[in-house]
């Protein structure tokens, strides 16, 4: 299975089709690098649609992360961190400060974490912190 043309979808997308999109980018054979790409676009789609993925996906794309995530890559760190915030990935994130600490995080990277968390707020992460809703 190839990972989805995300970037010729329209500019919203409903969050029924974004899940299969999600799964597909998450199954297929593919550099890890292009998952990484194709789930920042799917994520940023999803975080317009302003509805939260089922814990269920959130837990799959924890997983990819947690299982992906290079401890001195500062470019992939800032880019699961962008899904991260995103989808609102509490078991990621925690994983993610947790891992700061360890002598095998860079000091970049760590900065990048921490940055990220201060950013975030305080878990349960909410993507939609800040933001207010409007009623007609």
């Amino acid at each position: 299975m190839q990972i989805p043309d995300v970037n010729s979808l329209p500019e919203t997308v409903p969050a029924v089709e974004l899940r299969q999109l999600f799964a597909e980018a998450l199954s297929a054979f593919a550099p890890t690098s292009d998952k990484i790409g194709a789930l920042i676009e799917l994520s940023n789609k999803q975080w317009h649609t302003y509805e939260r993925i089922s814990p269920e996906l959130a837990a799959e794309i924890s997983a990819f992360i947690n299982v992906t995530w290079n401890p001195s890559d500062l470019q992939q760190t800032e880019a699961l961190l962008n899904i991260v915030g995103h989808l609102g990935l509490d078991a990621s994130m925690s994983l993610l400060l947790t891992a700061a600490t360890s002598p095998r995080t860079t000091p970049l990277v760590r900065a990048a974490i921490l940055e990220a968390s201060q950013e975030f707020g305080d878990q349960p992460l909410n993507p939609y912190l800040g933001m207010q809703v409007h009623q007609k």
